[in-house]
C-alpha cells in the first residue's frame, strides 16, 4: 500500500492498515482477556460506554446494525451477546486492517449458530459502499480517528435509517493527551473540534447528546465528567476531555 493524499502527505488509512495488520496478534478477541491487557483496556471500557448508550427498545427482528472498525470483534461479541434473547439482528462489521477482520470473524462466528447473520468488509468508514438508509444501528467506538473524522460522520448519517441510532466515540483533537498521539503518528492519526463536530451533525438529525470522558495516560479512567449524556457541553468540560461519546437519532 504505496497510495499518498493530493497533497503528497501519506494516506493514513493505508498507514494504519499495515499497522494493525503487524499487530494483530497483540490485540485480544476475547473482552475478559481485554480487561487485563494494557493495549486495549481503554478501548474495553469505551466499548462499554457505547453500548450502554444503545436504546434496544428500539431495534426490532431483521434490522441491521453496522460496527465500523471492529477490530479484533470485542465490541462486536458484546454487542452479539447482548441481543441475545432479543430481536434476531444482522450484523455487518468492517474494519481496514484484513488480519484484524479474520481475527474477528472466528471469534464471532463461535458465538452465532447462523453464520449469516454477521458479515465483514474491508473497507474504510469515510468511504463505505452500504447503500442509503441501510442500518437502524451505526456504531463507531475508535475509529474515526484512522482517517478524515467529518466525512466518516457524514458517511455514518447517510446509511442510516430514519430513527435510526448513531453511537461514536473518538478523541478530542483539543486534548493535550491526544495532540501527543497525533505527533507520534505524524499526523496521520485526529479526532474531532467538538463545536465543528456539533454544528456539522445537528442539523442533520432528531436528537444529539454527548458525554465526554477522561482517561489518563496510564489506560484507566478518571471521574466522570458527566455521568450521563447531554445536550451540549460547557467550554470546561470541552477542555478537560481527551475523548467524547456523541449519540444522535436520525
Amino acid at each position: 500500500m504505496n497510495q499518498t493524499r493530493p497533497d503528497n502527505q501519506p494516506d493514513p488509512t493505508s498507514y494504519w492498515a499495515d499497522l494493525f495488520d503487524t499487530q494483530v496478534e497483540k490485540y485480544p478477541d476475547d473482552a475478559v482477556k481485554a480487561l487485563n491487557f494494557s493495549n486495549t483496556r481503554l478501548m474495553n471500557q469505551v466499548h462499554w460506554e457505547v453500548l450502554s448508550c444503545i436504546d434496544w427498545s428500539q431495534l426490532f427482528s431483521g434490522d441491521h446494525l453496522l460496527d465500523t472498525g471492529c477490530g479484533t470483534g470485542v465490541l462486536l461479541n458484546r454487542l452479539v451477546s447482548s441481543s441475545g434473547g432479543g430481536p434476531t439482528l444482522f450484523c455487518h462489521a468492517t474494519d481496514i486492517s484484513r488480519g484484524m477482520l479474520h481475527k474477528a470473524r472466528a471469534a464471532v462466528e463461535q458465538k452465532i449458530s447462523d453464520r449469516n447473520r454477521c458479515r465483514f468488509y474491508c473497507m474504510s468508514v469515510d468511504h463505505m459502499g452500504f447503500r442509503n438508509r441501510l442500518f437502524s444501528l451505526v456504531l463507531a467506538s475508535e475509529s474515526l480517528q484512522y482517517t478524515d473524522p467529518y466525512a466518516a460522520i457524514l458517511e455514518l448519517i447517510r446509511m442510516t435509517r430514519k430513527n435510526g441510532q448513531v453511537i461514536i466515540s473518538i478523541p478530542n483533537i483539543r486534548s493535550p493527551f491526544i495532540q501527543k498521539a497525533i505527533q507520534k503518528h505524524e499526523g496521520r492519526f485526529s479526532g474531532i473540534d467538538f463545536k465543528k463536530a456539533a454544528e456539522l451533525i445537528r442539523p442533520k438529525v432528531g436528537g444529539f447528546k454527548v458525554k465526554p470522558l477522561l482517561f489518563g495516560e496510564d489506560q484507566t479512567t478518571a471521574p466522570y465528567l458527566s455521568k450521563k449524556l447531554v445536550p451540549d457541553l460547557t467550554p470546561e468540560e470541552i477542555q478537560a476531555a481527551n475523548r467524547f461519546i456523541l449519540r444522535f437519532v436520525i
